[in-house]
Parts: C-alpha cells; structure tokens; sequence
C-alpha cells in the first residue's frame, strides 16, 4: 500500500481515555492536506461479492454454503426487522472472518493492529484472535500475535494456541476479533493503517475526500484513468495547533443536511462503533448541524 506523499505532520500517542490517536507536531493550516491514503484492505468488496455470487465468494467450499444459507434467508426478511439485523450481523461475521483466514500474514497483522471496541469472541466455537494489552513479560511477547482461541467454561477463560506453542489461559479483554476491527474501524473504502488511528470527533477539524476520478494528464493529453484502490486525502478544515488532536466523523450525514441531537448522535456510535462519543460537543450537551463535504 502507498503511503501519504505529504510532509509527516503528525504523530501517534496514546490517550488514557480514547487510546491511540493522532496529534498535530507543528500549526497545520486550514486546507492543508494532512494525510494522503489508499486502503490495505478493501473490506466492501468481499461483502458485495458475498452477496452476488455467495457459492464462490471465499476459497472455503463449507464457508460458500453456509453464506448462501444466511443469504436466502436475509432475502425474506423484513427489512430493518430484529431477525434480519441478526442474520445480517451473523454474515458480515462469516464473510470476515473467512476473508481474514485467506489473507497474506503481513495483511492478517495490520488487520489486528487495530483497535477492536466490540470484542465479541466466541464461546461456542474456534476463533481466530489477536492478542493485545498483556502486561507480564511472558505476556508481552505475545501481544499483536494471532492465535486460535477456544473457550473453557470450567475456567472461565480462553485456550489460545499460538502456532504450536502450548495453549495459554486469556481473558476476553485481551483478545480482539477480525469480525470486530472491522466493525470498529472499516471506512466505506476499507481499512486503513493510519486513517483508522484517527479519533472521532462531532464537530472535526479535518474532512475526508476519496479521488476516483481520472489522474489529470502530467504533460497535456488525455488524463489516466484511475484504475488502482481509492486515494483518501485528509484535510484539515480550521487551523490545527501543535499538539491538538487530529479528528474526523465517523457518522457524517446520510442525506444531505443532518441536525443530531447529542443523545441521538451517541446512541448511533454506541450502535454502529461501540464506544460512547465524550467529544467536546457531547459533553457539552450540543444539537449539531452535520453537512456533507463537496
């Protein structure tokens, strides 16, 4: 994946109530573009073929069919019905989490590098995990692994192997799920390594643009055509001062102009994200008037 062509004006810190994010090392004026990115991992387009050609949509024969099952099903739902959200909710999972077992080990890696709000590991199956947080030194050399993790009731733990290393007994909250990184962190252009460290804000100083359309030509012609992944530019859209965090919307309007009340704007991200928004126009009880970027 390419990388940002711009001047580095940022770097990573962790914050003890919103964790990783990214903050401004120098002034960064209005338009500036901050971060220029494509996605390492298109997470729509394994959706969208699950859903038009589900018996030949991942490498795994017994996955295809059982995607094809919760397809039809889906189809005679209601929509928006409790049934169909479940169902819905359950193919995103099977669709992943295949995806993620096809993956390369330095795609599998960056996937788990990112933060998973839901952690919903499975207590009636085998799993694939990433392991974070452990802070003995035994645990450490296990943080950012990717394991097989099965539950023990007995224990109230997980067995996780690693490779062919002995099993060892994790809690829950040491353990992420490819199914649950996306659900936190998946754009509509896919996962990203830097973008996805970008923490939410109501009210941003940054706006997201995605370049589809055809490179301009370099020395006259005719432009190229833009046949690679989505380009991502970050712009910061007021000045950013040295140290302030760097922040977008997660949940940008739908349809044009959007007022959100803060409970409304809360329990959408609390939904859709897992975390509950303590921006500064959460807590200070603001309505916000959301309207797109052109």
């Amino acid at each position: 994946m390419k990388m940002d062509d711009c001047v580095k004006m940022y770097e990573e810190r962790t914050d003890d109530l919103r964790g990783v994010g990214l903050f401004a090392t120098s002034d960064i004026p209005e338009g500036t573009v901050i971060l220029r990115e494509s996605p390492f991992h298109n997470s729509r387009a394994c959706i969208n073929a699950a859903l038009a050609d589900p018996l030949n949509s991942t490498p795994y024969k017994e996955v295809n069919q059982g995607i094809t099952n919760l397809v039809d099903e889906l189809k005679k739902q209601t929509e928006d019905s409790p049934k169909a959200d479940a169902l819905l909710d359950l193919l995103l999972e099977t669709v992943y989490s295949a995806e993620f077992r096809a993956l390369d080990d330095s795609t599998r890696l960056q996937w788990m590098s990112l933060h998973d709000a839901f952690q919903q590991v499975a207590t009636d199956i085998e799993q694939e995990v990433g392991i974070f947080g452990l802070t003995s030194e035994a645990g450490k050399a296990l943080n950012g692994k990717i394991g097989v993790a099965r539950y023990v009731k007995a224990r109230g733990r997980f067995a996780v192997t690693v490779g062919d290393a002995d099993p060892v007994a994790l809690r829950r909250e040491n353990l992420k799920t490819p199914y649950g990184v996306v659900r936190s962190n998946a754009f509509d252009e896919g996962l990203f390594e830097k973008r996805c460290r970008i923490n939410h804000a109501c009210v941003p100083n940054t706006a997201c643009f995605t370049v589809t359309d055809d490179k301009p030509p370099k020395d006259g012609g005719e432009p190229t055509p833009h046949n690679g992944p989505p380009v991502v530019l970050i712009k910061a859209t007021r000045l950013i001062k040295a140290g302030e965090e760097i922040t977008c919307d997660y949940d940008g309007p739908e349809n044009g102009k959007t007022t959100m009340s803060t409970p409304v704007r809360r329990t959408r991200l609390l939904q859709k994200q897992g975390f509950v928004c303590s921006c500064e126009s959460c807590e200070n009880n603001e309505v916000i008037t959301k309207t797109p970027f052109l």
